[in-house]
C-alpha cells in the first residue's frame, strides 16, 4: 500500500486530489493515525453495491426457505416455460 501524507497546507494537496480517478484504489482518511474516512472510487463503490446487492438476495432467499415459501423443481420449470414462451 502506498501511503502519501497530506495536509490542508500540504503543497501539491489539490493537484493529488484531482488527480484521482474513477478506477483509483481506496483512499483512505487518517486523523492521528486512525481511520477517519474511506474514499471510494467509483469502480470500487458499485462493486461494493453489487455485493451488498448480491449478499440481501441470499438471505433474502434464505428467509424464504426457512419460512417453507419454496417450489419443487417441477414448478419451478413450469413457472419458467410459462414466463419464456410468451
Amino acid at each position: 500500500m502506498h501511503t502519501t501524507q497530506l495536509s490542508s497546507n500540504t503543497p501539491g494537496a489539490q493537484q493529488w486530489l484531482e488527480g484521482l480517478s474513477p478506477e483509483s484504489t481506496t483512499v483512505i482518511v487518517r486523523d492521528d493515525g486512525a481511520p477517519a474516512a474511506y474514499i471510494l472510487g467509483a469502480a470500487a463503490y458499485d462493486q461494493l453495491l453489487h455485493k451488498l446487492e448480491l449478499q440481501r438476495v441470499f438471505l433474502d432467499g434464505m428467509a424464504d426457505a426457512a419460512a417453507g415459501r419454496t417450489h419443487t423443481q417441477a414448478e419451478v420449470e413450469e413457472m419458467m416455460a410459462k414466463k419464456w414462451s410468451k
